[in-house]
């Protein structure tokens, strides 16, 4: 059974910070998530997607230069595309967390964590994802 002075359950935008801060005071610190992968704390309501808001922004520009007297013609968004380089932003910001958590001594535990009475915490294995 391990001992830490920080336990955060759900790594969201705000645990994974949280965590971070914590590892950075030097609190012995884990941080549960029940998502694999922990895609979540990059990727939720949230976080804003800043590439997606980048490439809206250029559609949109586009569309509209008309008006400035820049004619382009043929406009489109191509879905396939606009995911991969989302996909592309999510890998190096999930990078960034893992580098972080690593950094600042943030103990990883996937699974379902609940109180477990006074000062305790359980974790239960979470399923996997397909």
């Amino acid at each position: 059974m391990a001992q830490y002075d920080v336990a955060i359950i759900g790594a969201g935008p705000g645990g994974y910070v949280a965590s971070i801060r914590a590892g950075q005071l030097g609190l012995k610190t884990s941080a549960s998530r029940r998502i694999r992968g922990w895609e979540a704390p990059v990727r939720c309501a949230a976080h804003p997607d800043q590439g997606g808001l980048h490439t809206a922004e250029l559609y949109e520009n586009a569309k509209e230069s008309a008006d400035q007297g820049v004619k382009v013609a043929g406009v489109e968004l191509e879905m396939a595309n606009v995911v991969k380089h989302k996909g592309v932003g999510r890998h190096e910001e999930l990078q960034g967390v893992e580098f972080l958590f690593r950094k600042n001594k943030v103990d990883r535990v996937h699974g379902h964590a609940r109180l477990a009475g006074p000062g305790r915490i359980s974790v239960r294995a979470a399923p996997a994802i397909r």
